[in-house]
């Protein structure tokens, strides 16, 4: 099955990532709340499956993009810390849901939850951002 038949019910991010400027802050905010949510989608998917050490990873991924999500939003004008984690939280929950219904509709495609989809490009894209992230907090 290829990318294009999948279940899609976001944007890409390796469109955004070829498109869109990434020194924008709004850019990196929304790039880091996806990440959240495809990683907080898959702690869930592992933990079920009683893969408990793999969905910790995920778990504490989500979390450090979700933080850097919240940073961002709470620089914008208008913002403080408790609003924007309010915003973060909800905009990374409908962004796992939508992973949710995808992983599951490819599922039951191709009996594979991101195989051969945007999802698993997304997860690529997530890896390097958090590689990343990483890399400079360990500096």
């Amino acid at each position: 099955m290829s990318v294009s038949y999948a279940q899609q019910s976001l944007r890409p991010l390796s469109e955004i990532v070829q498109k869109d400027n990434l020194d924008d802050p709004s850019v990196n905010l929304y790039i880091y709340q996806r990440c959240s949510g495809v990683y907080l989608t898959m702690s869930a998917m592992l933990y079920k499956q009683k893969l408990v050490e793999e969905s910790k990873k995920f778990d504490t991924g989500q979390a450090i993009f979700a933080l850097g999500a919240q940073y961002l939003l709470s620089q914008e004008p208008g913002q403080n810390e408790n609003s924007a984690k309010g915003q973060v939280k909800s905009n990374i929950e409908e962004i796992s849901t939508k992973y949710v219904k995808d992983m599951k509709s490819n599922y039951i495609t191709n009996g594979n939850y991101t195989l051969d989809t945007y999802i698993e490009n997304d997860l690529q894209i997530c890896k390097v951002f958090f590689d990343n992230i990483m890399s400079k907090t360990n500096q």
